[in-house]
Order: C-alpha cells, then structure tokens, then sequence
C-alpha cells in the first residue's frame, strides 16, 4: 500500500479529524514516538525516513493533505509527476474523449499503464507517472500520435513547445480512403480538420474506380478507415460474383480491425453485409444481375466509351451503368431534433440536442437496431439517426448516419460529424 508522511503529528491530528474516525493512542506530539498499525481504514505513526515526528497515513486520505508525501513499501519516498496537454487534429481542434496513456511504474517499481481520457477541449492531465524520460500516446479511434516527455518530481509538467501545450495529430496519423459520392462529402469534414485522405471516384457515373478499388483483397493493407458517402453509384444487391467480391472484402476488411463510415443511400453496405444490425425503412430494386461492362474492375476495351465524366478518364462508364445504388429511402424532407445520446457527442455540440436538416426526401430512415449497436442520435421519438456497432470482437467499428455533409449542414452537424470520425 502506498502511504505517505507528515512531519508534524499535530498536524495529522487538525487534517484527518474530520475525515476519518482515528484512535491517536500512543501519538506523542512531542517526541512521535510509534503506535501500533490500525486496521484497515486506520492510521498509524511511525519514524520513516529520518523524519522523526511522521505520521504513517492511507492513500485514499491524500487528498486532504496536499503537503503530504507519498512512500512506497519500503518505506522510501516515493518520486512521481504527471503531464498536461491539449489532444488535438492536424487544424488544431481538440479531439474530445481521446485517451492518453504511457506506460510506467509505481512507486514499488512495478509496471503500470496510466490512462486518462480527454475533456470537452481535448485537455487531459496524466499523473502518477514515474519520474524521467517517458513516451506518452494519444488514441481516437484509428488515430495515432505519441510525444516524448520528461517528468519531474512533484511537477506536472506542460507537454508541447515552449509556445503551446498542444499535441496534434499529424495529418497522415490514419490511413483514410473515402469512395465519393453524389450527396455527401465527409472529405470536407476531414479535409477541414487537417487529414489527408485517398479519394477514390464514386456516384452515379462514376464508380468503377470505386468498386475496383472495395475489389481490391489488400483492402486492409492500403486503409485504416474506409468512407462511403451516399449515393456511391455501387448497387450491393446485383448478383454478380464482383459484387459478392465486394461484400466479403469489406466484411474481412472490418473483422481484421478496419473502420467504416456509411451514411444515407449507401445504407446497403450494412443492410446487405450486417443485415441483423440495422432494419432500415427502404425501397429497393430486384436484385438481379447487372451488365457485366458496369461491374468489372479491369474492364475491356468494349466496355470504355468516350463519354464526359466527373471524376477521371478512366471511368467512362456506359450510360446503362448509370443506375444509382439500388435503394432509396422514404425520409420527408425538412428538419429533425436530434436527441445526442453519448456525453462525448453532447460536448462536441454543446448541448444534448440539435437540429438535423434534411435539404431533400428519399433519406434513409432507421426503425430499429439490434442490442449491441449503440445509438449515437436519435429522433424525439426514439428512431436512430445515428448508430455506431462492432460486428466482430476485436475488430473496426462501423457507423452509420442517416445525416450527412452536404449543402444542408448546419455548424452542429459538422462538429457532431467530425467527432463521429474521429471514434471510427
């Protein structure tokens, strides 16, 4: 048990008095001569460390007496700091509810691991931590970084410069892929906090880019976190072999630790991957078998054709493979309140509600989720907006949003976004 020292008994006698009940029998004020040890909850008196008049005390007291000091075992002062920062992205924002950690020892020379979680600023404050040199990592989700600090004695020291305490990511601290789309554009989210990021062409006239890239085996080799905006152009319920490709790529792609963001018309990724997680409220085509020119990845010549396109010249897609993603939802248009269910969400926004603006119709409603998915928003009267699940221990997380980024997104729904991917 760690303990800690007064150098007065008097003094113990004016701070621990109203804290806990003491039997001060055998205290001598004048000469702190030894008492035996008390039972559990007790005190005791004893001459450690040259100090001739100490008083032995419990750990959990240490907070009445901020001149006290703490000993380890074997009776030897024992030497400890902390560290204190602001986690934050690439642009400088902090990144709320991250977790800082280091590893150290305790006061008897054990093996520790000290870990605290960010407050609503990205702030954090890490005690206990042996004194020297040290390594401190700062974790969101798939996002990374770690600094080197020095702690002193009795010290909790600024990390950072001599000009800011501030930590931030760097700006590949993840591996971000985002397949585009015709509605959303979480890259600007992601671009705006500092990341960089591989985008791949999707949308209605441009996914083949898109499906060669979710074809590609090594999916998990190239990405930490893999975006989807709404309206990829992908339909998930053609039958072709390319497509089931697809959907047991990203399933591995998840179960091996990758992370994935869905949001609104590409809602099919999880309806057809995880169908058990989400019942989503949709209208989808027959699932049939599409013209072989719209799901190849290493197309012929006979598939090119010489048509304008919005992403690259590689994607001249015939017009029959311009169908869109298969589903549609049955969203009216116009503005939800959005009830914020984890506390992490509510400091992003600065409050447990918001408005969800909704430009257009047809957005994907969720009626219900499974046990385990964790919803994130949801409407006044109960219905998702937002859910966040792991379909395998141990593996990335997936998150969905019927909201996304796009002309209709308010300041709430861009922090409430960014903070959502910065968790992924």
């Amino acid at each position: 048990m760690r303990r800690a020292v007064l150098t007065r008994c008097t003094q113990l006698l004016m701070l621990l008095a109203p804290v806990v009940a003491l039997s001060l029998t055998g205290c001598d004020p004048a000469t702190s001569s030894v008492a035996e040890a008390m039972p559990e909850g007790g005190v005791r008196f004893a001459d450690v460390g040259g100090l001739t008049d100490g008083a032995v005390i419990r750990e959990d007291a240490l907070t009445q007496l901020p001149d006290a000091i703490v000993l380890n075992d074997a009776g030897e002062i024992c030497r400890s700091g902390g560290v204190t920062g602001v986690a934050c992205a690439p642009d400088g924002t902090g990144i709320i509810d991250a977790i800082v950690e280091a590893a150290t020892e305790d006061c008897d020379g054990n093996p520790v691991i000290r870990r605290v979680r960010t407050d609503a600023r990205g702030r954090f404050e890490l005690n206990d931590l042996a004194v020297g040199p040290i390594t401190v990592v700062i974790r969101s989700g798939s996002f990374r970084n770690e600094f080197q600090s020095t702690i002193r004695a009795g010290t909790v020291v600024p990390a950072g410069d001599a000009i800011s305490d501030k930590i931030c990511l760097e700006s590949d601290a993840a591996r971000i892929g985002i397949i585009s789309g015709d509605f959303d554009r979480i890259q600007n989210i992601l671009g705006d906090l500092g990341f960089d990021y591989q985008l791949v062409c999707g949308g209605r006239r441009d996914h083949r880019a898109a499906r060669a890239t979710l074809s590609d085996p090594n999916l998990g080799g190239a990405f930490d976190v893999l975006f989807i905006n709404c309206a990829s152009g992908i339909n998930f319920r053609n039958t072709n072999p390319q497509v089931e490709a697809i959907k047991d790529n990203l399933r591995s792609f998840v179960a091996g630790g990758g992370s994935l963001y869905v949001s609104d018309l590409a809602a099919d990724v999880i309806e057809q991957i995880w169908p058990d997680k989400v019942d989503f409220e949709l209208v989808a085509r027959p699932a049939v078998a599409a013209p072989p020119c719209c799901v190849c990845t290493n197309c012929s010549a006979d598939c090119r054709v010489n048509a304008p396109t919005t992403c690259d010249a590689q994607n001249d897609l015939p017009p029959e493979c311009a169908t869109g993603g298969g589903v549609a939802g049955r969203g009216m248009r116009g503005t939800v309140e959005g009830r914020i269910v984890p506390e992490f969400l509510q400091q992003a926004v600065g409050s447990e509600t918001f408005e969800v603006v909704f430009n257009l119709g047809g957005w994907m409603q969720m009626n219900a989720v499974s046990a385990e998915v964790e919803v994130l928003v949801a409407s006044p009267e109960g219905a998702p907006l937002m859910v966040l699940f792991e379909p395998s221990p141990g593996g990335g997380r997936v998150a969905y949003t019927s909201f996304h980024t796009h002309t209709q997104a308010t300041d709430e729904m861009r922090a409430i976004l960014a903070a959502l991917a910065l968790r992924l």
